[in-house]
């Protein structure tokens, strides 16, 4: 049972790590004030950002061969902590879904 229970860490810590990273590269704040002013630089980096979480889920999903609950719950993970950074529920909910079509 403690197997389990240090893959199961092992994915939090992995997934708490990637929306710290995008925490600190783009705030809530950031992008508010560039939809406000439709910043192209914030758009463009927002956009190297999800490209960058992307390739490193694929990453990892590959090289630990997650079955169907753990994706679930590195995904949940990653979202329960972009909301504690404070981003909204509609853009998680739109990162996520993204996140999920290009991370079979």
């Amino acid at each position: 049972m403690l197997f389990f229970w240090r893959i199961n860490k092992k994915i939090d810590e992995f997934s708490t790590s990637l929306a710290d990273e995008l925490y600190s590269q783009i705030t809530p704040e950031m992008l508010a004030i560039a939809n406000k002013k439709s910043d192209k630089k914030i758009s463009i980096n927002w956009d190297k950002q999800v490209h960058l979480i992307i390739m490193q889920i694929r990453e990892y999903k590959h090289t630990h061969g997650l079955g169907i609950y753990r994706k679930a719950r590195l995904h949940q993970t990653f979202m329960n902590r972009l909301e504690v950074h404070g981003f909204s529920k509609r853009l998680i909910k739109e990162l996520n879904e993204h996140l999920l079509l290009q991370t079979p």
